[in-house]
């Protein structure tokens, strides 16, 4: 196990950009591992050797990727060249191509906070689940645009604590 000291922690959220099937972080082909925290921000640094703690002194810094949320960064996802970033009832949006990595879009969702989040490479859509039992899809097109896929009013009597998806399927499971 590696250790890594976030600033402005607790991390709430962490995710590792994933390459292309059957490639493994290395120095030609670094992993991005992004860390949402209750500081309000994203941080990220690059895994390029997962045999190196992340305790040595070379060990790669965190560096500010996004900020000024409303509240925790509770989860994220990747898709893509997509990052996404939930805060509150705001599912935000970046380009991890870009550098720096850019916002793009920002999706209020009318009430709810965000508290989970799964991404489906298959559909290229991203899911989330809200504090007030619901789940809402969103597809994505080639652009990065997002589009209202549908919405699962009441899919638990209360929180949404964790979304994966599997295939055509997506699992929930919530405080119910």
């Amino acid at each position: 196990a590696a250790w890594l000291t976030v600033p402005g922690g607790p991390v709430f959220s962490l995710t590792l950009q994933p390459h292309a099937p059957g490639a493994l972080p290395g120095p030609c082909c670094p992993a991005p591992l992004f860390c949402g925290s209750a500081s309000k921000q994203v941080l990220a640094c690059t895994l390029s050797d997962p045999g190196r703690p992340a305790s040595s002194p070379s060990a790669p810094a965190l560096r500010l990727v996004a900020g000024g949320y409303t509240g925790w960064v509770r989860t994220l996802a990747v898709l893509g060249p997509w990052l996404f970033s939930a805060s509150c009832n705001f599912l935000l949006q970046h380009d991890t191509r870009l550098d720096p990595i850019t916002h793009t879009a920002t999706q209020e969702l009318f009430k709810g906070d965000i508290l989970a989040m799964a991404a489906d490479p298959d559909s290229h859509a991203i899911f989330v689940g809200t504090a007030d039992g619901c789940i809402h899809g969103f597809s994505i097109n080639k652009t990065g645009g997002l589009s209202p896929l549908a919405q699962v009013a009441g899919a638990h009597s209360s929180r949404v604590t964790g979304l994966a998806v599997c295939g055509a399927q997506l699992y929930s499971v919530g405080l119910d």
